[in-house]
C-alpha cells in the first residue's frame, strides 16, 4: 500500500489506493472518530471533512506503518518541477503541492531565464558543484522536454582596470569550480563579440557554455511530464508545517 493523507481547502485526501481490505479497517481505526465519508479505492477522493493542518500532521505521523514509500515536492515552481519529474522515474508514490492555483506562480516567475556558467558561486560549496552540472545538464534536459534552450553564453563587462582585476578573481573562481568554455577577453576581443560594447569597455570574462531558457516553459514541461509518469499534483495547498 502506498498513500499520502493531506488537507487542502478543509478536506482530507488520500492519495494512492487501498487495496484490501486488510487495510482499510487499521486505517479507519488510526483515524478514530473523524468525520468519515467511507474509504476511497482512486484518487483525490474526499476521505473526510472538518480537519485542520494539526489533525493531519498527527494521523499522517500515526499512519507511517501504513505507508510505502511516499515523496512530498513542496512548491511547484521549476525546482520544485525538476525534483518531481526526477523522482517519477523511480519506483516511488510522488506527490508535488502546490499553494498557488498554477506552476511557477511564486519565485520561478520573476527568473531572468538566465543558466549560468557557474563562476560566481564561492569555491566548495553545493551551490559551485550543482550550478556546474545543472548547466552541462541543461541541452539535454531541454531537448527531451521540447523546451527551447539557446546557448549563447555571457559576458561580464569591465570598464576600469580595477574591475579588470576583479574580472580575473572571477576567472580563477570558475576554474577552480570546474566551469568549461571560460576565458578573459580584451576589448578587441569584447567588440568582436558584440560590437555594440560601450567604448569605455576594456575586457570581460566570457563564459561560452552560458544560456537562456524560459523559465514558464520549462516549469510546465517538467511538471506535465512528472505528473505523466504518475506524479499526484494539487494546486491551492499551501504546507504551513512539516
Amino acid at each position: 500500500i502506498r498513500l499520502l493523507i493531506c488537507c487542502c481547502d478543509s478536506m482530507l485526501y488520500l492519495l494512492g489506493a487501498l487495496t484490501a481490505q486488510i487495510f482499510v479497517q487499521p486505517l479507519l481505526h488510526v483515524l478514530g472518530d473523524l468525520p468519515l465519508d467511507g474509504h476511497m479505492d482512486g484518487v483525490g477522493h474526499p476521505l473526510g471533512e472538518g480537519l485542520d493542518e494539526c489533525d493531519v500532521l498527527d494521523h499522517v505521523l500515526r499512519l507511517h506503518q501504513l505507508q510505502g514509500v511516499v515523496a512530498v515536492v513542496d512548491g511547484a515552481g521549476v525546482v520544485g518541477g525538476m525534483l518531481a519529474r526526477q523522482l517519477s522515474q523511480y519506483d516511488l508514490s510522488v506527490c508535488l503541492l502546490e499553494k498557488e492555483n498554477d506552476v511557477a506562480n511564486g519565485a520561478s516567475k520573476a527568473n531572468s531565464g538566465i543558466v549560468h556558467g557557474g563562476f560566481d558561486a564561492q569555491n566548495g560549496t553545493l551551490k559551485a558543484e550543482l550550478n556546474v552540472k545543472g548547466t552541462a545538464m541543461m541541452p539535454e534536459v531541454c531537448e527531451k522536454l521540447s523546451v527551447p534552450f539557446k546557448k549563447n553564453g555571457s559576458v561580464v563587462v569591465a570598464f576600469s582596470d580595477s574591475e579588470m582585476e576583479h574580472v580575473k578573481e572571477l576567472y580563477r573562481r570558475g576554474i577552480n569550480n570546474g566551469v568549461p568554455e571560460l576565458s578573459v577577453i580584451d576589448r578587441d576581443e569584447l567588440r568582436r563579440i558584440e560590437p555594440n560594447i560601450s567604448d569605455e569597455a576594456v575586457g570581460a570574462l566570457l563564459s561560452e557554455s552560458a544560456g537562456i531558457v524560459c523559465p514558464y516553459e520549462l516549469t510546465i514541461a517538467a511538471v506535465e511530464n512528472a505528473v505523466t509518469n504518475g506524479v499526484e499534483f494539487i494546486r491551492n495547498c499551501e504546507v504551513k508545517a512539516i
